[in-house]
């Protein structure tokens, strides 16, 4: 094979194999939860899409889904419908990239968390307003006044055994949260 063949068949290589990781991957396992990959599958993947597209399978499953939740209608992020066929087409990694940065409301129905034995376990706080800092403490103390959150507490130790307490969140089986009384 001659070299000037090289990259262009390289790179038809790595959109197919970026291809196949995100219909296969994203698509079917992780968004639709319709097969359930290996471990070493799953490093495999999440490499390839890496390396190849840059974009995180957080981002990409949180559009897809809203794609599914408002197909083809006003919310839709990618729907060739309202953008046309050729604009998601040739457009499409921006359409996600701009929905991913999307700071609009998402609601979660925790019907749907319990249905399929879902865990929420964290978020970032990292770029909220402050107006929105505000709130979300308002809410959060409401919550612990009325009784409707309930954290769950493993141990408490005095400030002074800090180094203790470390030692307790790093010690296998850990149970709830570790306070520092001061």
């Amino acid at each position: 094979m001659s070299e000037v063949w090289v990259v262009p068949v390289v790179a038809v290589a790595l959109v197919q194999v970026a291809v196949i990781a995100t219909s296969v991957y994203l698509h079917r396992a992780l968004a639709h939860r319709a097969l359930v990959v290996h471990p070493v599958a799953d490093v495999l993947f999440r490499t390839v899409l890496w390396l190849t597209t840059g974009q995180r399978r957080q981002e990409w499953v949180a559009v897809h889904r809203k794609h599914h939740a408002f197909t083809d209608q006003e919310g839709d992020p990618h729907s060739p419908q309202l953008l046309g066929f050729w604009r998601v087409q040739l457009l499409n990694v921006y359409y996600y990239m701009r929905e991913a940065r999307n700071r609009g409301t998402i609601e979660i129905n925790p019907r749907d968390a319990m249905g399929k034995a879902a865990s929420i376990i964290g978020m970032i706080l990292m770029n909220i307003t402050p107006d929105e800092a505000q709130r979300a403490g308002a809410a959060l103390s409401a919550g612990l006044e009325n009784g409707t959150l309930s954290p769950i507490v493993g141990r408490e130790f005095p400030l002074s055994e800090a180094p203790r307490a470390h030692e307790a969140v790093l010690a296998p089986g850990a149970h709830g949260k570790i306070v520092l009384i001061p």
